[in-house]
């Protein structure tokens, strides 16, 4: 399968690649300033890749999550924001690596659903969920 070849497109670039279904989450320790430049050439393989095979990157999907030291890149000439935090598959990951974020976020969450028979209208509900969660 070809998602397979892009895991070691990117291997060769000392990154650690996961993958689930058509998401990609690559990771680099970042010592100097010489893995920036291979963290950007990763980058612009995972661009050439997606070229080649007619694929377009959702780049308003894309961040970074600098955990340490700061750093930027990126994608077809868009940077990339930098991000506090994340949602990666239902879990919440922060910067600095704690899960207090993710417990408040599914006890913010686990509370409102159990009103969710309170509100009249789902966009009622909804509205609530986005503004608490």
């Amino acid at each position: 399968m070809y998602v397979n070849e892009l895991i070691d497109i990117l291997e060769k670039f000392g990154l650690k690649v996961k993958m689930f279904a058509d998401d990609a989450k690559m990771c680099l320790r970042i010592s100097d300033d010489t893995d920036v430049a291979q963290l950007q050439r990763a980058v612009d393989a995972l661009i050439s890749w997606t070229n080649m095979w007619q694929l377009s990157i959702s780049v308003h999907k894309c961040c970074v999550l600098n955990v340490g030291r700061v750093i930027s890149n990126n994608t077809n000439g868009a940077l990339l924001p930098a991000v506090e935090h994340t949602h990666d598959l239902g879990v919440v990951i922060s910067s600095d690596l704690s899960r207090s974020l993710h417990v408040s976020v599914k006890r913010s969450s686990m509370l409102l659903s159990s009103t969710r028979p309170l509100f009249v209208t789902m966009q009622t509900y909804f509205c609530m969920h986005t503004c608490f969660v």
